[in-house]
This record gives C-alpha cells, structure tokens and sequence, in this order.
C-alpha cells in the first residue's frame, strides 16, 4: 500500500476514535443530566402536591377517608393541576403515562406504574406501592408544626415518559448529525494534511529517481517550512553539487586529453620524420622520445594519483621536516 492511502486512513481513523469517544461521552452525559434535571424539576413539583395534602389534611385531619378511597388522592392532585400551566395534562383518551400519579393496582407494565407514594406519620404506606426503596424523594407533610405525613416519589434513572423520550430523541439525532458533520470535515482535514505530506515525498522521489539516471539539473520546489521542506533544500544542493562534479568532471577529462594530445602528437611526429629519413635517429632524438614518453608517464601517474584521492584509496607517507629549511629552498 502507498503511503497516500497509509496516511489518510491513519489520520481519519484517529479523527473517527476521537469523534466516537467524544459522542459517546455527550450522550452518556446528557442523558444523566437530564434525568438529574428532571429528578429536580420533580421534587419542586412534589412539594407543591404535599402542600394541597397539608391543605386536605387540615379540613378533614385524617387520612382515614384516602385510605378508604385511595383513588380520591388522585382526583385531589389532577383537580388542581388542571388549573396549573407549568404542568402538561395529558388526555385519558390517549392512555399515556402521567410523571406523577398513585399506583392503586398491580400492572403489568412496571413502567406505568405509579411513583407516587403516601405515607402516615409512623412511615406506613397508605397509597402506592408497598415496597419502599432506599432512595425515595421525600417531602413531609405538616400540619400545626407537626408532620402527619409523608408524601414520596420513586426516583426514575431512565427516561421513560413519552415527552422526554422525545426531547431525548431529538438531542440525539441533533447529535448524531453534529458527529457526521464532524466526521465529514475531519475526512477533508485528513485529505488536505496527507496530500500536504505525501505530496512532497512523492516530488522527492521522482526527483531522486532522475537524479539516478544521471539528470543533476533535476531540482524540487517545496516551499514546506517543515523538515520536508528542509529535506527538499538539501536534496537541492546535494543535486547542484553533482551537478558541479559532473561540470568538472567533463572539463577535467577535456583537460587531460588536451594535456595528452601533445605530447602524443610530438611523439607522432619525431617517428614519422625518422621513419620518412627525414630526420635521424640519433642521440638528440632519442632524448626527445623520451622526455616526452616521461612528460606522459607523469600525467598519467598524477592522474592515477586524483582517482586514488576521489576513491580514497590515496596512502599518505608523514615524515617530520624542517619548515625553515623549506622555506630558504623556495625562497
């Protein structure tokens, strides 16, 4: 797999981890804040029907009759919060559950049943369900500075009326819709940081490519401030270094073969002469031959000498001299 690919799936699926973790956490919270929000809403609300018991309870000071008549606890609290506008009246014609009501019966559906629960003065249950929970909301009812009564509610930690699984529903498709779009964006920024990444590397790898073929006129223009960028210049001037090489290279051999040429063509032409009879092959001319066979000897044992140095290969033979002395001999 190429690195554009490598890049880009490494990136979205840390943006996808991350974008993941992030929902999950908002949604877990949102939902234990709203059931804390409405827990609160329901304690002020209980209070409110605890003072229309107090107000009951003070006429008749008794709960003999509502133990009689438990269903007359519900008619007390439906008659008045049909006056109220903070509470929402839901029709009976369209059975759904109400947040606060008594339960008098057994259903089957435990999630209809009621959560609110009466109790007298010694904790006993008068109306509601009779098994009583450790975390019941509690709100004492008095009457002339004394309690007579206790009015509880069954905390909910989920949400189960109609209207708030709504309101519930609507958070969280707001919010699975806020994670595409996120999602989305993220895949761009994945896009546009792996073709800033990758987009250099492939440039640097054509290029190197044709600097192997021997084309060192070959640059990059990465105008990165990054390392690619750094990586890029230096790739720059390790190209314009070869390049010079090359350039020096080439004129060093068209040196050489001008320094050769002469030496050969006189060594050319003293034999032509003395094979032609023109000249004789005497003491003179054979100490020509050989200064020049000598001037060729030299040039090509100095250039043995350059390429053991560009090899490395070159042995160095230190001795200590007398720099003084070296000095009155060029001098």
């Amino acid at each position: 797999m190429k690195i554009f690919p490598k890049l880009f799936l490494a990136s979205s699926m840390s943006f996808l981890v991350v974008i993941g973790l992030m929902l999950f956490v908002i949604q877990w919270r949102f939902e234990q804040d709203l059931t804390r929000y409405i827990n609160n809403i329901e304690t002020n609300q209980l209070e409110v029907f605890a003072s229309e018991l107090e107000e009951y309870y003070a006429e008749v000071q008794t709960w003999d009759f509502l133990e009689s008549n438990p269903r007359i606890a519900e008619l007390i609290l439906r008659q008045s919060r049909s006056f109220d506008q903070n509470i929402i009246i839901v029709p009976r014609a369209m059975r759904e559950r109400r947040r606060f009501r008594f339960s008098f019966d057994e259903p089957n559906d435990t999630r209809a049943m009621g959560r609110l629960i009466l109790l007298n003065q010694e904790k006993e249950v008068i109306i509601g369900a009779k098994e009583l929970p450790e975390n019941l909301i509690q709100i004492p009812i008095n009457f002339e500075e004394e309690v007579v009564g206790t009015l509880a509610l069954l905390p909910s930690n989920k949400l189960f009326e109609s209207i708030d699984l709504q309101f519930a529903d609507a958070q969280r498709q707001a919010l699975y819709l806020s994670g595409f779009a996120a999602l989305l964006i993220a895949a761009i920024i994945s896009l546009i940081l792996t073709q800033n990444i990758s987009g250099p590397i492939r440039k640097l790898a054509r290029a190197t490519r044709s600097l192997i073929s021997g084309e060192f006129k070959t640059r990059v223009n990465i105008t990165n401030k990054d390392e690619l960028g750094k990586l890029s210049r230096d790739f720059n001037i390790l190209a314009k270094t070869l390049d010079k090489e090359a350039e020096s290279a080439d004129k060093w051999l068209a040196d050489i073969s001008h320094e050769l040429r002469t030496p050969l063509a006189i060594l050319k032409s003293e034999l032509e002469a003395i094979e032609d009879g023109i000249r004789e092959f005497d003491e003179e001319t054979l100490n020509s031959l050989t200064h020049e066979v000598k001037r060729i000897n030299t040039l090509v044992n100095d250039l043995y000498e350059l390429s053991l140095s560009d090899l490395g290969a070159m042995k160095y033979q230190m001795v200590e001299t007398d720099i003084k002395n070296q000095y009155r001999v060029f001098h």
